[in-house]
């Protein structure tokens, strides 16, 4: 009968681990473009946060909205969250726009947590 309990708990071990990985790609996304911008400029540094900034908003909602304080805390959480998600991915963009070297990618991606 252990034999038994073993290979079912396997069993789910194995699939919990596969669900983990699809829940982790079904989290909420948004997918911001820089293509147009010139991330060398102010301008362009400034359009990008607010396209970042935009996103986050659509993706965690807005502080301002908040009808209570935990509803504030979860915006405020989420948004944290989100940033943290595309803080490299931006630091990259704006890196190799200064240096002139292109990437293959010209989108962050913004995951909400």
């Amino acid at each position: 009968m252990k034999h038994i309990d073993c290979a079912a708990a396997a069993a789910l071990a194995i699939s919990l681990i596969g669900s983990t990985s699809a829940f982790a790609e079904a989290l909420p996304q948004a997918h911001v473009s820089y293509a147009d911008l010139n991330l060398a400029s102010e301008a362009g540094l400034k359009a990008f946060n607010g396209r970042i900034e935009a996103a986050i908003q659509g993706l965690c909602g807005d502080t301002h909205s908040a009808g209570q304080l935990p509803e504030y805390r979860a915006i405020r959480e989420c948004a944290l969250a989100a940033r943290r998600s595309a803080q490299n991915q931006m630091a990259a963009a704006i890196s190799s726009s200064r240096s002139q070297q292109a990437l293959a990618q010209t989108e962050v991606k913004i995951v909400r947590q």
